[in-house]
Protein backbone atom coordinates (compact mmCIF):
# COMPACT_ATOMS: atom_id res chain seq x y z
CA UNK A 1 0.00 0.00 0.00
CA UNK A 2 2.84 2.39 0.87
CA UNK A 3 4.54 1.77 -2.49
CA UNK A 4 1.26 2.41 -4.31
CA UNK A 5 0.77 5.69 -2.46
CA UNK A 6 4.34 6.75 -3.30
CA UNK A 7 3.83 5.83 -6.97
CA UNK A 8 0.55 7.78 -7.08
CA UNK A 9 2.18 10.79 -5.41
CA UNK A 10 5.10 10.75 -7.86
CA UNK A 11 2.72 10.45 -10.84
CA UNK A 12 0.56 13.32 -9.59
CA UNK A 13 3.68 15.42 -8.94
CA UNK A 14 5.03 14.91 -12.47
CA UNK A 15 1.65 15.59 -14.08
CA UNK A 16 1.34 18.82 -12.07
CA UNK A 17 4.90 19.80 -13.00
CA UNK A 18 4.28 19.06 -16.68
CA UNK A 19 1.07 21.09 -16.59
CA UNK A 20 3.02 24.16 -15.43
CA UNK A 21 6.21 23.72 -17.50
CA UNK A 22 6.71 24.60 -21.15
CA UNK A 23 8.51 23.16 -24.15
CA UNK A 24 10.20 25.72 -26.40
CA UNK A 25 10.55 25.06 -30.12
CA UNK A 26 12.57 27.09 -32.62
CA UNK A 27 11.89 26.15 -36.25
CA UNK A 28 14.18 27.87 -38.76
CA UNK A 29 14.07 27.94 -42.55
CA UNK A 30 15.77 30.02 -45.23
CA UNK A 31 14.85 31.24 -48.70
CA UNK A 32 17.32 32.72 -51.17
CA UNK A 33 16.37 34.95 -54.10
CA UNK A 34 19.29 35.31 -56.52
CA UNK A 35 19.44 37.92 -59.28
CA UNK A 36 22.46 37.83 -61.58
CA UNK A 37 23.83 38.79 -64.96
CA UNK A 38 27.27 38.13 -66.43
CA UNK A 39 29.03 40.68 -64.21
CA UNK A 40 27.38 40.63 -60.77
CA UNK A 41 24.87 38.91 -58.53
CA UNK A 42 22.63 39.90 -55.66
CA UNK A 43 21.51 37.30 -53.13
CA UNK A 44 18.66 38.12 -50.76
CA UNK A 45 18.80 35.48 -48.01
CA UNK A 46 15.76 35.51 -45.74
CA UNK A 47 15.94 33.47 -42.53
CA UNK A 48 12.64 32.72 -40.75
CA UNK A 49 12.38 31.85 -37.06
CA UNK A 50 9.08 30.30 -35.96
CA UNK A 51 8.68 29.91 -32.20
CA UNK A 52 6.29 27.72 -30.22
CA UNK A 53 5.82 27.93 -26.45
CA UNK A 54 3.84 24.83 -25.55
CA UNK A 55 2.76 23.38 -22.26
CA UNK A 56 4.56 20.08 -21.78
CA UNK A 57 1.29 18.16 -21.47
CA UNK A 58 0.19 19.38 -24.92
CA UNK A 59 3.52 18.78 -26.64
CA UNK A 60 2.73 15.17 -27.73
CA UNK A 61 -0.52 16.42 -29.29
CA UNK A 62 1.42 19.01 -31.31
CA UNK A 63 3.77 16.31 -32.59
CA UNK A 64 0.80 14.14 -33.59
CA UNK A 65 -0.89 17.09 -35.29
CA UNK A 66 2.23 17.85 -37.35
CA UNK A 67 2.67 14.18 -38.22
CA UNK A 68 -0.88 14.13 -39.60
CA UNK A 69 -0.18 17.21 -41.71
CA UNK A 70 -1.68 19.87 -39.47
CA UNK A 71 -0.16 23.36 -39.21
CA UNK A 72 -0.32 25.49 -36.10
CA UNK A 73 0.41 29.22 -36.11
CA UNK A 74 3.60 30.09 -34.20
CA UNK A 75 3.50 31.96 -30.91
CA UNK A 76 6.45 34.11 -31.99
CA UNK A 77 8.00 35.06 -35.31
CA UNK A 78 11.33 36.72 -36.15
CA UNK A 79 12.96 37.21 -39.54
CA UNK A 80 16.23 38.58 -40.83
CA UNK A 81 17.51 39.40 -44.31
CA UNK A 82 21.11 39.09 -45.47
CA UNK A 83 21.89 40.90 -48.71
CA UNK A 84 25.04 39.72 -50.51
CA UNK A 85 26.43 41.55 -53.53
CA UNK A 86 28.93 39.51 -55.56
CA UNK A 87 31.21 40.79 -58.32
CA UNK A 88 34.30 39.12 -59.80
CA UNK A 89 36.49 41.21 -57.47
CA UNK A 90 34.59 41.54 -54.19
CA UNK A 91 31.76 40.37 -51.93
CA UNK A 92 29.67 42.81 -49.87
CA UNK A 93 27.37 41.91 -46.96
CA UNK A 94 24.47 43.72 -45.32
CA UNK A 95 22.15 42.41 -42.60
CA UNK A 96 18.65 43.77 -41.97
CA UNK A 97 15.87 42.88 -39.60
CA UNK A 98 12.59 42.14 -41.36
CA UNK A 99 9.56 43.84 -39.86
CA UNK A 100 6.76 41.29 -40.16
CA UNK A 101 3.31 42.87 -40.15
CA UNK A 102 1.21 39.90 -41.16
CA UNK A 103 0.77 37.57 -44.16
CA UNK A 104 1.96 38.91 -47.49
CA UNK A 105 3.96 41.80 -46.05
CA UNK A 106 7.51 40.50 -46.40
CA UNK A 107 9.91 41.39 -49.25
CA UNK A 108 8.80 39.95 -52.57
CA UNK A 109 8.69 40.51 -56.35
CA UNK A 110 12.39 41.34 -56.69
CA UNK A 111 12.76 42.98 -60.10
CA UNK A 112 15.92 44.42 -61.75
CA UNK A 113 14.82 47.50 -63.65
CA UNK A 114 16.66 50.51 -65.05
CA UNK A 115 19.83 49.92 -63.04
CA UNK A 116 18.04 49.26 -59.75
CA UNK A 117 16.49 46.29 -57.95
CA UNK A 118 12.89 47.06 -57.05
CA UNK A 119 10.68 45.01 -54.78
CA UNK A 120 7.47 45.11 -52.80
CA UNK A 121 7.91 45.37 -49.02
CA UNK A 122 5.01 46.73 -47.01
CA UNK A 123 7.05 47.52 -43.90
CA UNK A 124 9.19 49.87 -46.05
CA UNK A 125 6.17 51.54 -47.62
CA UNK A 126 5.33 49.05 -50.36
CA UNK A 127 7.28 49.66 -53.55
CA UNK A 128 10.95 50.36 -52.81
CA UNK A 129 14.42 49.69 -54.21
CA UNK A 130 17.69 48.43 -52.81
CA UNK A 131 20.08 51.35 -52.32
CA UNK A 132 23.47 49.86 -51.35
CA UNK A 133 22.63 49.02 -47.71
CA UNK A 134 18.93 49.83 -47.20
CA UNK A 135 15.51 49.90 -48.85
CA UNK A 136 14.52 53.28 -50.20
CA UNK A 137 11.15 54.48 -51.53
CA UNK A 138 11.04 55.76 -55.12
CA UNK A 139 9.69 59.15 -56.11
CA UNK A 140 5.94 59.40 -56.46
CA UNK A 141 6.29 59.64 -60.22
CA UNK A 142 8.39 56.47 -60.34
CA UNK A 143 5.91 54.71 -58.06
CA UNK A 144 2.94 55.55 -60.27
CA UNK A 145 4.76 54.49 -63.42
CA UNK A 146 6.08 51.18 -62.08
CA UNK A 147 2.87 50.15 -60.37
CA UNK A 148 0.67 51.49 -63.16
CA UNK A 149 2.56 49.55 -65.82
CA UNK A 150 2.80 46.43 -63.58
CA UNK A 151 6.58 46.30 -64.00
CA UNK A 152 7.28 44.25 -60.85
CA UNK A 153 7.76 40.55 -61.58
CA UNK A 154 6.50 37.61 -59.55
CA UNK A 155 9.12 35.53 -57.74
CA UNK A 156 9.44 32.78 -60.32
CA UNK A 157 12.63 31.41 -61.82
CA UNK A 158 13.51 32.83 -65.21
CA UNK A 159 14.80 35.85 -67.11
CA UNK A 160 13.81 39.32 -65.93
CA UNK A 161 14.93 42.35 -67.95
CA UNK A 162 18.25 40.78 -68.93
CA UNK A 163 18.91 39.26 -65.50
CA UNK A 164 18.28 35.73 -64.27
CA UNK A 165 16.20 35.11 -61.18
CA UNK A 166 16.51 31.91 -59.14
CA UNK A 167 14.69 30.94 -55.95
CA UNK A 168 16.20 28.42 -53.53
CA UNK A 169 14.79 27.35 -50.18
CA UNK A 170 15.42 24.85 -47.42
CA UNK A 171 13.03 21.97 -46.83
CA UNK A 172 13.14 19.81 -43.66
CA UNK A 173 14.63 16.33 -44.21
CA UNK A 174 15.73 17.18 -47.77
CA UNK A 175 19.05 17.65 -49.57
CA UNK A 176 19.09 20.26 -52.34
CA UNK A 177 21.65 21.96 -54.59
CA UNK A 178 21.56 24.71 -57.22
CA UNK A 179 24.24 26.28 -59.40
CA UNK A 180 24.11 29.92 -60.44
CA UNK A 181 26.26 30.46 -63.53
CA UNK A 182 27.64 34.00 -63.89
CA UNK A 183 29.42 33.27 -67.17
CA UNK A 184 33.22 33.25 -67.34
CA UNK A 185 33.70 35.46 -64.26
CA UNK A 186 32.08 33.53 -61.41
CA UNK A 187 29.57 30.89 -60.34
CA UNK A 188 27.61 30.30 -57.15
CA UNK A 189 26.86 26.92 -55.62
CA UNK A 190 23.95 26.73 -53.16
CA UNK A 191 23.44 23.58 -51.12
CA UNK A 192 21.45 22.38 -48.15
CA UNK A 193 21.80 19.12 -46.28
CA UNK A 194 19.29 17.73 -43.80
CA UNK A 195 20.23 16.55 -40.32
CA UNK A 196 18.40 14.23 -37.95
CA UNK A 197 15.34 15.91 -36.44
CA UNK A 198 14.77 18.26 -39.37
CA UNK A 199 17.63 20.74 -38.84
CA UNK A 200 19.67 21.63 -41.91
CA UNK A 201 22.82 23.41 -43.04
CA UNK A 202 22.64 25.96 -45.84
CA UNK A 203 25.81 27.14 -47.55
CA UNK A 204 26.62 29.42 -50.49
CA UNK A 205 29.97 28.99 -52.24
CA UNK A 206 31.62 31.35 -54.69
CA UNK A 207 33.64 29.85 -57.53
CA UNK A 208 36.00 32.12 -59.50
CA UNK A 209 38.57 31.11 -62.14
CA UNK A 210 42.06 30.71 -60.72
CA UNK A 211 40.92 30.98 -57.09
CA UNK A 212 39.95 28.54 -54.38
CA UNK A 213 36.24 27.97 -53.80
CA UNK A 214 35.08 30.33 -51.05
CA UNK A 215 32.17 29.85 -48.64
CA UNK A 216 30.56 33.29 -48.60
CA UNK A 217 27.52 32.40 -46.42
CA UNK A 218 26.58 29.47 -44.21
CA UNK A 219 24.04 28.83 -41.51
CA UNK A 220 22.92 25.95 -39.31
CA UNK A 221 19.13 26.12 -39.28
CA UNK A 222 17.71 24.80 -36.02
CA UNK A 223 14.59 22.63 -36.05
CA UNK A 224 13.66 21.45 -32.59
CA UNK A 225 13.61 22.09 -28.86
CA UNK A 226 15.74 24.86 -27.34
CA UNK A 227 16.31 26.20 -23.86
CA UNK A 228 14.18 29.09 -22.53
CA UNK A 229 17.26 31.33 -22.58
CA UNK A 230 17.99 30.57 -26.25
CA UNK A 231 14.34 31.19 -27.12
CA UNK A 232 14.47 34.54 -25.31
CA UNK A 233 17.55 35.64 -27.28
CA UNK A 234 16.05 34.73 -30.64
CA UNK A 235 12.59 36.22 -30.27
CA UNK A 236 12.79 38.97 -27.68
CA UNK A 237 16.29 40.28 -26.92
CA UNK A 238 16.80 41.65 -30.43
CA UNK A 239 13.62 43.73 -30.43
Amino acid sequence: MTRKLVAIFVAVFWVALAARSHVYLNLEAANVTTLHDSSEAYLFVEVDHLGHRIRALRFPLLLLENYLGGVEDPDDHADSLDVIHVTPSRVEYHVLKIEDRGPGTRPSMYTPLEGRIYLNYNAAGGLCWWNHDHFEPPTERERQRILGDHLLQEDNDGDVNGWSKTRFGTVPFAWRTAKIDGGHEFALWLSTNANLGGSSDLSIRLIRPGRSTEVIWSRHLMWGMVTPGYYQRIFFDGR
